[in-house]
């Protein structure tokens, strides 16, 4: 799964990150949501951003999409955009946008919505996702999204229980969510262990932290859970989780991963 796009190549959840780890051959691309002042689902990690003559960071939710739209959300990558990946003006994105972006590729890879937190608009983040999925056609019983070259394979993440706790209300089908587990937000094991959700989005540092995370990571693999492990960006790392049985490795670079990956798939290991 590609972390953010190819974020290891191109700016985070950019066009070209998002093209680039199509082009990789990435099953899955992650990207992270929030809500902008006038509604807009946009795809972004960080909570607040820094607006020319501002001398502190503005939230996310106190802009605007035209006021974002503004602001450049690639160059500090340093890498230079070839012309398929689209123009400086079209790396910022919306959810709207990404899902018609993937829809035109000819094999689509999957796409994981994650919920950013903070919350200042209560659920009305996830009721817009659902919005957006749901003018793109999805289909809760699938949890896809018709396109070009096959479906996109929709699937949802959060760190907030009440969040995964809408999403299921809202007709997302349990094996459709990941709840995350992490060294800050432990919370969501409950929910794991219980089936309430089918994924269990796992932080490597979380494994690493003792022999009862360890234990209990491959406990809900053995007991049918899946898992996604987060964030690899080292073979070792790429390696070691694949032996735990995780069904999903993000990771910044999917080509890297791909590599590690490819003699264990030929061997059937």
């Amino acid at each position: 799964m590609a972390h953010r796009g190819a974020s290891g190549r191109y700016a985070e959840n950019t066009r070209a990150a998002f093209l680039h780890a199509a082009a990789l051959g990435a099953d899955l691309i992650e990207t992270d949501v929030h809500l902008t002042a006038d509604g807009a689902v946009v795809c972004t990690h960080a909570p607040t951003v820094q607006m020319p003559g501002s001398e502190t960071p503005i939230p996310v939710a106190e802009l605007s999409l035209a006021q974002l739209r503004d602001l450049d959300f690639h160059t500090w990558m340093g890498a230079t955009i070839p012309a398929e990946y689209g123009t400086p003006a079209d790396q910022f994105m919306t959810l709207p946008e990404l899902l018609a972006l993937l829809g035109e590729l000819p094999a689509a890879p999957g796409l994981l919505i994650e919920m950013k937190e903070p919350y200042p608009f209560g659920r009305l983040l996830e009721q817009r996702v659902l919005e957006a999925l749901e003018a793109a056609h999805w289909d809760p019983e699938t949890s896809t999204v018709p396109g070009t070259g096959g479906g996109i394979e929709v699937t949802f993440l959060s760190f907030d229980p009440d969040s995964i706790g809408y999403l299921l209300d809202s007709g997302v089908q349990p094996g459709r969510v990941m709840a995350v587990i992490s060294p800050r937000r432990s919370d969501n094991t409950g929910l794991i262990d219980a089936g309430t959700v089918g994924i269990a989005a796992v932080k490597w540092d979380w494994v690493l932290q003792s022999h009862d995370h360890a234990a209990q990571t491959r406990q809900w693999a053995h007991s049918g859970t899946r898992l996604n492990v987060w964030t690899l960006n080292d073979p070792d790392g790429i390696l070691q989780a694949a032996a735990f049985g995780a069904d999903y490795l993000t990771t910044d670079y999917p080509d890297m991963a791909r590599q590690c990956l490819n003699p264990l798939v030929t061997t059937g290991s």
